[in-house]
């Protein structure tokens, strides 16, 4: 008699790591050991019990209720998993409540829960079936399944029933389907403010501007009912750049007499609200009320904390804040962009030649540039860059809306840096047209750079015997693969036998502060480098340093200006220049321009090494 095979499982250790990452608040390591068992023992049911207590302690209510049901599915005999359904949707998915309920029921358990309570508190235009699945559809959408999702409600007539379906649908890229189910939907229920803010942001997408304001006109004369709805109004208006309005709606909302009870019954909505309401009042320069209007919020989330420092140091850094409306899958049909590009996002070429849904306007893409967070931006940005360079599209539009967006606070200046140099190096922007940049919390006048940085080898006259060199280069090569140490080795060989000789004079130098060592010991070696050949790169850039250290400021400013009209340098030059700016800033105490020069030294590396 053959024996049952036995089935592949976890070690008991597997088990017990990620129950100890869990216990001590180690989701992230957690949900990585989790995913390598799921992958490898893909049928083992007690997995999921992890899941769920992964994602019970994130405190993300979808994902938690997620779990619960892919628990239920796998495990449909399982009091733990019923009652883990139970507990997690509660008054958030009332019909997905009633279903675990009852099956705890059926299972022999007592839920402790009148389940005739539960259905009188239910909606008396839909049935159960119909609820349940409209409960499902939210949890998966957030979940990443929006086909699913969409199958669940598509024949489902009610409004929010079809308001979902639209969300399934616009996550998949069927955008002008989901434009027609919001038409529909606002025509039969023409207060409906979700929906009518769906079918604004749908015709932004399709039509630009001019097509999504009387939308907003329609959205905006509405009297919300809850914070939600009110979220709506002012999230429209923000898009279409009505900041009046917007204000008006939010200190309105904050005085209407059901507001106190339903910020009780969703704080997530009130804390959107007042992210909104904040981000309202710094577009409007009152920068104080932005940020009491962040301190109202209870979530102590790290974006939230990192907005507030952001806020609370822009008068000393003078960097534009990093607000966000919304979620990445509010703005861009995530499913969609996963089918065609799974493990990266924003790789802007390869998607969008990939593309196959209607692309999105220019208007559309500056609304989401400016009010979609880092993610949302990101794509934002790489498709109005293609189409800047397609001709299939208005490339004329593209290249106007990203020249508005330079003077947008769109995230980080370093943000505009980058797109700024990228219209000059495709030849969009003209040399010698002037520009608005929004740099420093404030908009400056700035002309193309007219600067060329290659990383080419510089052929340059040299004192240097073959065998010196030899060695010379070695220790060049090995700076650039990041091994000072073995380099200064190499280097103060040559000294003794060069100690006039410039280029030496300052490698040894540069070695040996980036070594810690004191600056009795290469500030020196600058001063004589900078001596015997005034007009040398590096031994210029050295000595701008140690005057600024020396808080000789208008010397070491001199000193730098020349530099500063170059047309053409090498990599290694830009940052040495880089690095005497941001000891000159430091002098200075000017915080916004070292913020910036920061920005541009971590460019520099990143595209020079």
């Amino acid at each position: 008699m053959k024996k049952s095979r036995t089935e592949e499982r976890p070690q008991p250790a597997q088990i017990e790591a990620i129950e100890r990452c869990i216990e001590r608040g180690k989701l992230a390591e957690a949900d990585e050991r989790l995913k390598r068992l799921q992958a490898a023992f893909p049928n083992f049911k007690p997995l999921r019990r992890l899941a769920y207590e992964i994602a019970r302690e994130s405190g993300d209510t979808l994902r938690r209720v997620f779990s619960a049901w892919e628990w239920c599915a796998a495990s449909p005999n399982s009091t733990p998993a019923f009652t883990a359904l139970a507990e997690s949707s509660g008054v958030h998915f009332p019909y997905l409540f009633l279903h675990a309920l009852e099956q705890l029921m059926a299972l022999g358990e007592n839920p402790g829960v009148d389940l005739a309570t539960v259905r009188a508190a239910l909606s008396s235009d839909i049935s159960e079936d119909e609820g349940r699945r409209i409960d499902l559809c939210q949890v998966l959408l957030a979940s990443g399944k929006a086909a699913e999702a969409g199958a669940l409600v598509e024949h489902i007539t009610q409004v929010s029933a079809q308001n979902n379906f639209g969300q399934a649908l616009f996550a998949q890229g069927k955008i002008v389907r989901a434009d027609a189910v919001f038409a529909a939907v606002v025509e039969s229920a023409p207060e409906n403010l979700f929906a009518l803010g769906r079918l604004l942001t749908l015709r932004l997408w399709l039509a630009g501007r001019d097509a999504a304001l009387p939308l907003a006109d329609r959205l905006l004369a509405l009297m919300p009912k809850t914070i939600d709805a009110a979220g709506q109004q002012i999230d429209g208006a923000i898009l279409l750049g009505r900041l009046k309005q917007a204000e008006a709606v939010y200190l309105a909302t904050l005085k209407a007499p059901w507001y106190a009870e339903n910020s009780k019954r969703d704080a997530q909505a009130e804390a959107r609200l007042h992210m909104s309401g904040a981000l309202v009042a710094w577009r409007q320069e009152r920068h104080e009320v932005a940020v009491s209007r962040l301190d109202i919020i209870s979530d102590d989330s790290e974006d939230i904390a990192n907005l507030r420092t952001q806020c609370t140091f822009f008068r000393m850094t003078a960097n534009t804040p990093d607000w966000t409306i919304g979620q990445l899958t509010q703005w861009w049909p995530i499913a969609h962009i996963l089918s065609l590009h799974p493990e990266k996002l924003t790789k802007d070429g390869e998607l969008f030649t990939l593309w196959q849904v209607p692309m999105p306007h220019p208007d559309y893409l500056l609304a989401v540039a400016l009010n979609g967070g880092k993610a949302a931006r990101s794509l934002a940005i790489a498709a109005l860059q293609f189409q800047a360079q397609s001709a299939e599209f208005d490339q004329s539009a593209a290249r106007l809306a990203m020249i508005e967006l330079l003077n947008l606070p769109c995230g980080p200046d370093a943000v505009r840096s980058a797109l700024h140099r990228w219209l000059i190096e495709t030849g969009l922007l003209e040399k010698d047209a002037p520009v608005l940049l929004h740099v420093g919390g404030k908009s400056t006048e700035a002309r193309p750079l007219e600067l060329t940085i290659h990383a080419e080898a510089m052929e340059e006259e040299t004192v240097l015997d073959a065998a010196d060199q030899r060695i010379y280069g070695e220790a060049m090569d090995l700076i650039n693969r990041g091994q000072s140490a073995k380099a200064q080795q190499l280097m103060e060989k040559l000294l003794p036998r060069y100690p006039d000789y410039p280029r030496v004079l300052t490698a040894v130098a540069v070695l040996r502060e980036a070594g810690g060592e004191p600056i009795d010991q290469w500030a020196p070696l600058i001063r004589r480098a900078a001596e015997i050949d005034p007009d040398y790169f590096f031994a210029r850039t050295g000595l701008v340093k140690l005057l600024a250290a020396e808080g000789k400021v208008a010397e070491a400013s001199a000193l730098l200006a020349p530099l500063l009209e170059l047309k053409e340098m090498h990599s290694s030059e830009w940052r040495s220049l880089i690095l005497a700016q941001i000891q000159l800033a430091k002098a200075n105490a000017d915080l916004p321009a070292l913020t910036r020069l920061n920005a541009m030294l971590r460019d520099c590396i990143e595209r020079f090494g």
